[in-house]
């Protein structure tokens, strides 16, 4: 009879073991199908249906890392900055030593105007990953933004040495340069810039302009796609380096007509002295 009562036990835990495992595996399915579907959502441009199908999955699992940080991502697309900082900070409570988290969350900060919490972000991420040019890119621009050249200029050289094919550092450098009236190094930072082919079409990573997407197993969002700002935006910045080029080369042609005009000046007086 004993025995009979312990198979029954037995039997008992295991049925209540697979029916938790089978609710379990469930669960995992539900929510990485609805991860999916919100990123097919995002990639159609469908934000709010995106969105709707990340709060599934976290009202689901508030622990779900993916859902807070995809839905962060497209919080940041439609420029709801404050709620894309939200969600990285559940990212990043839950996973501290996510340096994108970090990253992205630098870039929201950057976009509010809040420079200094960018600034930390940044060097958050420089301590998880000394080598990121792209958070040393980032920190630049922080810095500028504070009117601190110097520093900006010095992250812009680091990244530029990490990665020597780097346009939008390259221009950043440029316009640095610009505003401390170096129009040598100017124009050959944005000579540099175009011929690298610059435009605002950043790779994954180029800070100020594009989010970070999740891991290709975490339901990437693909390199380029959905973080490329408009089409104004480009022409823009594009315009903005090229008058930065035209103001150069002006002032450098006219410091050479003074400087001939000063030497042809010098010149006369001397003859001028001889025949007297």
């Amino acid at each position: 009879m004993k025995w009979q009562n312990k198979t029954a036990r037995i039997g008992s835990l295991a049925l209540i073991s697979v029916f938790v495992f089978c609710c379990y595996a469930y669960s995992v399915s539900i929510e990485e199908d609805a991860i999916k579907t919100g990123i097919e959502y995002s990639r159609q441009g469908d934000n709010d249906n995106a969105i709707k199908e990340f709060s599934k999955v976290i009202a689901l699992n508030p622990s779900s890392a993916d859902a807070y940080y995809n839905r962060a991502f497209v919080y940041y697309k439609k420029n709801k900055l404050t709620e894309s900082v939200s969600d990285l900070n559940k990212v990043i409570a839950l996973n501290p030593s996510s340096s994108d988290a970090y990253y992205n969350r630098g870039l929201a900060l950057y976009k509010m105007g809040s420079f200094d919490g960018a600034i930390a972000d940044y060097n958050k991420v420089l301590e998880i990953d000394p080598k990121s040019a792209d958070a040393l890119y980032g920190r630049g621009l922080a810095y500028f933004k504070k009117n601190n050249i110097k520093q900006a200029l010095i992250d812009y050289d680091k990244a530029i040495e990490m990665r020597p094919e780097f346009p939008l550092a390259y221009s950043a450098r440029a316009i640095a340069y610009f505003s401390k009236r170096d129009y040598g190094r100017t124009l050959t930072d944005v000579n540099k810039a175009v011929a690298l082919g610059f435009r605002l079409r950043p790779l994954k990573g180029t800070a100020a302009e594009s989010f970070m997407a999740p891991a290709p197993d975490k339901t990437e969002l693909s390199q380029t796609a959905d973080k490329t700002p408009g089409k104004s935006k480009a022409w823009k910045a594009r315009r903005r380096l090229t008058k930065i080029k035209v103001y150069t080369l002006t002032v450098l042609l006219i410091v050479s007509l003074v400087a001939i005009l000063i030497m042809s000046i010098k010149i006369r007086k001397a003859k001028n002295c001889k025949k007297a």
